[in-house]
């Protein structure tokens, strides 16, 4: 009898320490995820900066290469966004 109770209490343990475990992976990847999501915003500010100074001084090749990478940080974030929800 007690050679039961304590198999169910340690099945328990398993259980609650996978849970906990899988909580704090969750938990861990929201923050991680959070993170890049905040480092693909400051590119983006940098490459919308980057932008607007190429279309004043005319230099047509960085205005592609602004553009693309925009369009490219743009679709990174829809992405990330899609996995999540």
């Amino acid at each position: 009898m007690i050679h039961g109770y304590l198999n169910l209490s340690s099945e328990r343990h398993v259980m609650q320490t996978q849970s906990t475990s899988q909580s704090t992976r969750s938990a861990l990847l929201a923050s991680l995820v959070e993170d890049k999501r905040a480092e693909l915003g400051l590119l983006q500010s940098f490459v919308k900066r980057t932008y607007a100074d190429s279309l004043v001084d005319g230099d047509e090749e960085l205005i592609a290469v602004c553009s693309a990478v925009y369009l490219r940080i743009n679709d990174l974030q829809s992405d990330i966004s899609s996995l999540l929800y």
